[in-house]
């Protein structure tokens, strides 16, 4: 269920996320936000409510970035034995004048 909450001109959308997930049960539900919402405190509030979270992840989180590049890695290594060989999959979209390559794990 999406939603909207007004940001006023001294904040951003960092702060309202909060806000908005105050305005939905999530329990049971699998929470789907943009990197400007990649925290610690919105996967704890979602985690704490009962529900999941689909976070999208930057480079600009260097140390997060770099453990999660380093656990996908180690699956193309055969590293972590029970998840299967098909687990990501890549496309090229054109977004905003630059070409993004995005991955998904499943």
């Amino acid at each position: 269920m999406p939603g909207r909450v007004a940001v006023d001109g001294k904040s951003n959308e960092i702060t309202a996320i909060p806000k908005l997930l105050n305005l939905f049960d999530v329990k049971g539900a699998t929470v789907t936000i943009d990197a400007a919402g990649c925290r610690k405190t919105t996967a704890r509030k979602i985690c704490d409510e009962g529900g999941d979270y689909i976070l999208a992840l930057k480079g600009n989180h260097k140390t997060l970035h770099a453990d999660v590049v380093g656990y996908f890695d180690g699956l193309d290594c055969g590293d972590i034995r029970d998840m299967p060989d098909d687990v990501w999959e890549t496309c090229e979209e054109r977004s905003h004048g630059r070409v993004v390559d995005k991955t998904c794990w499943f």
